[in-house]
């Protein structure tokens, strides 16, 4: 968030080592996220996709990085299917979902 990339990707490969280290699956998906979101942000989208997909299938915030993932290559087909899946998305209690829904909808009413 401050555009300092190389620092961010240092951190990242630290936190990424550190949660293998420890196993756990949820610090797992946290790092993938963070890997994607430093992937979206250099416009690698292909590694984008690979690392939301291995982030949390159980955030709706996940499927909007991935459809904006897909949107960035212009495979619409695919980016369709990842806002329709945010847009739909339906927890008991998703702070994410909040964040998320309006902006996926928007991004399909664009597609």
């Amino acid at each position: 968030m401050t555009g300092n990339v190389e620092e961010a990707k240092t951190n990242a490969m630290e936190f990424s080592k550190q949660t293998k280290d420890a196993n756990n699956t949820f610090q797992i998906w946290l790092s993938h996220d963070l890997n994607g979101m430093i992937a979206l942000n250099e416009k690698d989208y292909k590694k984008a996709q690979d690392e939301f997909s291995n982030a949390s299938q159980q955030n709706p915030y996940t499927f909007y990085q991935l459809a904006l993932a897909y949107a960035g290559e212009n495979n619409i087909e695919e980016a369709k299917k990842y806002a329709e899946k945010t847009a739909n998305f339906n927890a008991l209690i998703s702070m994410n979902q909040a964040f998320v829904q309006k902006k996926a909808e928007d991004m399909l009413a664009a597609l």
